[in-house]
């Protein structure tokens, strides 16, 4: 079996191991992905995107993420794979290959959506964040200039929320915030942890 293996991979040309290489590993890790949010154990970071603030994401949550960006590329990697082996100009592989990757992106995120609307709607209150800790998952901008998102426990389970501040200066990541109050949209409006004794 593993004598085919290679015999197989080493009669490949050396973009289509490219190709299969982008497709096993991407596909690998969507599936512990997969099984990770299905457990419970992806700590509810359906927002955890590349950027900061919600400048390219919908919602509470961000259209490039870790899981969109592996989606991609097992649509990439796979559809290149094949039209490869069937011997396909190489122009129209990649373009062909760039628009599956791109459908499947879509796909996940449209899921991702869906998924964190069943799990959020009519069950969080998010006024129970008031009074909590969190700490800085995405950079807040100083004076409610932008949207940050920090990590907050809200009845009992850690959540990835939208925040603003009304203070100067930027709250960098994984600084600690106080939450104040709860505004439109569910978000949350924040201040440093430090400056909690002028509340009091």
């Amino acid at each position: 079996m593993m004598e085919d293996l290679n015999s197989w991979w080493d009669g490949l040309a050396l973009v289509a191991k490219i190709f299969y290489t982008i497709g096993m590993f991407s596909t690998a890790l969507l599936g512990v992905q997969t099984l990770m949010m299905l457990l419970g154990l992806d700590g509810d970071h359906e927002a955890d995107g590349f950027g900061g603030g919600d400048e390219s994401g919908f919602g509470d949550i961000e259209f490039l993420s870790v899981r969109t960006a592996t989606a991609f590329l097992v649509g990439f990697g796979w559809m290149g794979a094949i039209l490869t082996k069937a011997g396909s100009a190489l122009w129209l592989v990649v373009l062909v290959a760039l628009l599956v990757g791109l459908v499947l992106m879509f796909t996940v995120f449209y899921l991702m959506k869906v998924l964190w609307s069943m799990r959020h709607s009519g069950t969080l209150d998010y006024r129970n964040a008031v009074g909590q800790v969190g700490s800085v998952y995405l950079p807040i901008p100083g004076e409610r200039e932008g949207k940050g998102q920090i990590e907050v426990m809200i009845q009992g389970r850690l959540q990835t929320v939208q925040a603003v501040t009304s203070k100067p200066g930027r709250i960098d990541n994984r600084d600690k915030v106080l939450v104040i109050d709860v505004l439109e949209d569910n978000t949350l409006l924040v201040i440093p942890e430090e400056e909690q004794a002028t509340l009091t």
